[in-house]
Parts: structure tokens; sequence; C-alpha cells
């Protein structure tokens, strides 16, 4: 999550930073990938959308003014003199509704669970296309020495054939040898043309990932080969696998369907709405002070909805340890001496 927020914080300076496209080396690379890859921009955009949810979410709800004027009689009119003389009853209400089962509170987590989501959704991406890029970077740098290999392989075959031609004319050597010098000086001029398209469909990848197109013919790869590290015994392990980012971003998402699952059972709780009234009748003005717990309310089908996203966060390969305990309650169940007698 912290990756996340701090990609998301640096990638205005990265963007100011240029580099020489001529000459670009991996860690240039990277900071054009941090701030130009579409795939990056996206999951920062997602993130700021969730950061702005967060925010809705903990709104309380507005109070709410009224205006009225009523007593009005059409035959004998509103009278004479300021309008605090007139005739007809005015008012004036001011009503704000207290939440209850701590809606805010449940949907401030819901909200804060899928920011973290997010966050952690930019984390994979960042990863994902880093690898992408470093694939890229050093298949753009293959394909360079492919196809300069392959362009000194048809100038080498080139002057093989024009020297032969040479010798042909001094009878020097047979014509079948020359033929055969330029069927192989052909060969080695169509692998050259090969290596040449191999190396514009590296630039073009490369380019797309930093988000540089239009100048894709004019990028070259100048680090040198990285050298082979010895990666250990260690292997994959369940700590490696808790700290991927779509794993935490998963885990995410079932403490927000949770959330939302809670969220929905406390529809069950009723409201209370406050209000102050203020009636103006110019021979007897009145206050009056209201208090109206409202009808228990309901969503339409929103504890099912809440449990359908559960179990979809939940099959996202994160299983919560409420679900694993039923689970296994129920394979002792079956697996019981008395059930199996019973069953036979």
């Amino acid at each position: 999550m912290l990756l996340g927020l701090a990609l998301a914080a640096q990638a205005p300076a990265a963007f100011a930073q240029s580099a020489d496209l001529a000459e670009l080396t991996l860690a240039q690379a990277e900071l054009l990938l941090q701030s130009r890859n579409r795939e990056l921009l996206a999951a920062r955009r997602a993130l700021e959308a969730a950061q702005a949810n967060t925010l809705t979410a903990g709104a309380r709800p507005n109070p709410t003014l009224s205006l009225g004027i009523s007593t009005i009689n059409p035959q004998a009119g509103v009278g004479s003199g300021p309008w605090r003389d007139k005739t007809v009853d005015s008012s004036i209400r001011v009503d704000q509704v207290i939440e209850g089962g701590d809606r805010r509170e449940l949907r401030l987590a819901t909200a804060q669970s899928l920011a973290s989501a997010s966050a952690e959704d930019l984390s994979d991406a960042y990863r994902q296309q880093r690898i992408a890029l470093r694939s890229a970077y050093y298949e753009l740098l293959f394909a360079q020495d492919k196809t300069s290999i392959a362009r000194d392989n048809a100038m080498l075959f080139g002057a093989s054939t024009r020297a032969a031609e040479l010798r042909l004319k001094a009878g020097d050597i047979a014509a079948a040898d020359v033929a055969r010098l330029r069927v192989d000086a052909l060969r080695a001029a169509n692998d050259a043309r090969a290596a040449e398209a191999d190396l514009r469909r590296a630039q073009l990848a490369l380019a797309y990932l930093i988000g540089a197109e239009a100048q894709a013919g004019a990028i070259q790869a100048v680090d040198a080969w990285p050298t082979v590290a010895d990666a250990g015994e260690g292997g994959v392990t369940d700590e490696l696998i808790e700290r991927r980012p779509d794993v935490r971003a998963a885990r995410k998402r079932v403490e927000a369907a949770q959330s939302a699952r809670e969220l929905a059972r406390s529809l069950r709780t009723r409201d209370v709405s406050v209000g102050m009234q203020y009636d103006h009748y110019p021979v007897n003005p009145a206050y009056a002070l209201a208090s109206t717990r409202r009808a228990r309310r309901r969503g339409r089908n929103s504890p099912g909805r809440s449990r359908t996203s559960r179990r979809r966060a939940n099959a996202c390969g994160v299983t919560t340890s409420r679900s694993w305990w039923k689970r296994k309650k129920r394979r002792t169940r079956r697996s019981s001496p008395t059930r199996t007698a019973r069953s036979a």
C-alpha cells in the first residue's frame, strides 16, 4: 500500500524529468514508466476515485431547511403593515437526521478498505509493468546486437561476392562457386532485413511501455547485459505469497465485503430525525421542537447483495477464518462414526 501511495505522489516529479531516447538507460526507462505508462495512469486514477469515495462515505446527512406560508384568506387579504404584521401563518423548520447502527463508520471502513485495495492494485500494476519493461528493454538490446551482427554478415558476404566476381573474370574460380556466394549474400541480406524488423518491433514494444510511440525509431538501449545472479534455494514460501500486492488487494476486498455486509445489516436499525420549527402569526407566535423516529428501512435485497460480494471476494483465493472454521466443522460431522453408522 505504501508503494502505491508513493507511486501516486512521485508521478509528477518523474514526469518533469526528460531522458535522451537515443541513449536510453534502464533507470531512465523506469522513470518514464512511472510517469507515462497508461496502465499506471489508469491505476492512479482508480486510486484517486477510491480516495474520493472515502470522503463521500464519511459525509453525514445534511440538515433540511423548510419554509412555509399558510392560512391565507383570499377574501380578507393579508392585511396592511410590515411583513411581520401580515395575517398569514409563516413557518420555518430545520430537520436533522441522526443515523443509527454505526452506518457512517461502516461506510468509512468499506471505503477505506477499497481505497487500500486500489493502492495495492497500483503496486501490482507497477510490478507487472516493471517486469514487462525490463523484458522489453533487454529484448531491444538483443535485437540491436542481432541487427549489428546481421548487417556485418551482409557486408562481409557482399565483399566476398565482389571479390569472387573479380576472380571469375580472371578465371581463378568457377561460376558455380560465384553463384553459391551470391545466394549466401542474398540470404545474409534477408537475415539483416528480418533483424531490422525485429528491432522495430522491440522499439515499439518499449516505446509503448514508456509512452513514447512517436519517437520509437530513435530509442537505443545502451546498458550492458546484467550478470547472472544466484537466486538461492529459498523457493516460494507463504510469506512471499502474502507479500504479493495482488494477494493483499484481495484481502482488502474481503474486508470491504465484510463491512458492506455489516452495513446492510445495520439498515434494520431505525434512524432518528430531530427538528425544530418556528411558527409566526401576528396574533399568536409559537415554537415547536419535534423528534421523529423513522420506520425500519431495508434496501432491496441489500443483505443478499452483500453476501454475494463477500463470496465473490472470497473466490479470489482469500478465505476468511470464519468460513474455514465452518467448513472444518462440516467435514468433522460428515466423518463422525455416529453419522457413518446411521448411513449404514
